[in-house]
């Protein structure tokens, strides 16, 4: 049997630092799909690079979007995969990720001085909510009033 492939420019440069013995170092795109190197190893996990987090999933791939890792949700920027921390808006809805390791949080949270209600899927409530059988009132900006 004959295969083709089409390669790339950057993909035959790396094929040939690899073949030549250098060692690959950093991110590398590889059809259409970023990937992490240390070492000329493909990394996985949770990586911190240049003091951003990373998720790269067993194939190495970048994750982007939502993730859930180990029982916590976790945002990852869709442009360039870094994990996002702090208040976050996800079309309509806001989130809260913890500033120190970025999970999504739920229940209350206090923000600044200001006291939050972060629905079960971790979505900042508004308006007039009934929380555990009693009624709460919250700002259009989320705050509890």
């Amino acid at each position: 049997m004959n295969y083709a492939v089409k390669l790339n420019e950057k993909a035959l440069s790396f094929i040939y630092s690899v073949i030549k013995g250098h060692s690959i170092d950093g991110w590398k795109l590889i059809s259409d799909t970023w990937y992490y190197y240390k070492n000329s190893n493909k990394q996985t996990g949770w990586q911190s690079i240049n003091g951003k987090w990373y998720y790269l999933e067993t194939s190495g791939s970048m994750s982007t979007g939502w993730k859930y890792v180990r029982g916590r949700w976790y945002y990852l920027d869709k442009t360039n995969g870094d994990m996002k921390t702090g208040w976050y808006k996800d079309g309509s809805t806001w989130y809260y990720l913890d500033p120190t390791n970025g999970d999504m949080k739920t229940g209350w949270i206090k923000v600044s001085g200001e006291w939050y209600y972060l629905n079960s899927s971790g979505a900042m409530v508004t308006g007039s909510q009934t929380i555990d059988g009693k009624v709460y009132n919250f700002a259009s900006s989320g705050e509890w009033i």
